[in-house]
């Protein structure tokens, strides 16, 4: 019976352990990258937007979120939500246009990467692949800058 008694316990005990360092590293990944900066200034409270890009990879300050980021990028700005799981600290963000200070692009062999630095808090977030040109060109149409030549569009669309 003893046995028992302390088969539960264990298992109770790890999953508060588990939980509580869920819950910890998370938090603490928001802090050190800066998401929980960014959603002081850019939180998406109406997160009805529907997601174009799903499962997304992004860095925010250095932190990175593999394959947990649904985004979506439109004429007014980009959202971007974590996983439900990952959510702690993490709420939903909308950053528009105008809060983008700007949006650099780099290539490294077959791979391009595309750095956003946002006005208020200075936080770089680095996206990749469609979601990152996805973003390059619209921020490019949105403030009227000229793309790069390797960006243009083709004029017979």
């Amino acid at each position: 019976m003893f046995a028992i008694i302390g088969t539960e316990v264990k298992l109770i005990g790890f999953a508060f352990y588990f939980l509580g360092m869920w819950f910890g590293i998370g938090g603490l990944l928001a802090f050190i990258g800066g998401w929980f900066g960014l959603s002081k200034i850019y939180r998406d409270n109406d997160p009805s937007q529907t997601l174009q890009y799903i499962a997304k990879t992004i860095n925010v300050g250095g932190v990175s979120y593999g394959r947990c980021i649904n985004a979506s990028v439109t004429t007014s700005g980009i959202y971007l939500r974590i996983f439900f799981i990952f959510r702690f600290l993490h709420p939903p963000l909308f950053i528009p246009w105008l809060e983008i200070k700007s949006v650099a692009s780099k290539k490294w062999f077959f791979f391009s990467s595309y750095y956003v630095r946002t006005r208020q808090s200075g936080t770089t977030i680095c996206f990749y692949g469609k979601l990152g040109e996805s973003i390059f060109r619209e921020w490019h149409e949105q403030s009227n800058k000229s793309l790069p030549a390797r960006f243009a569009r083709p004029d017979n669309k």
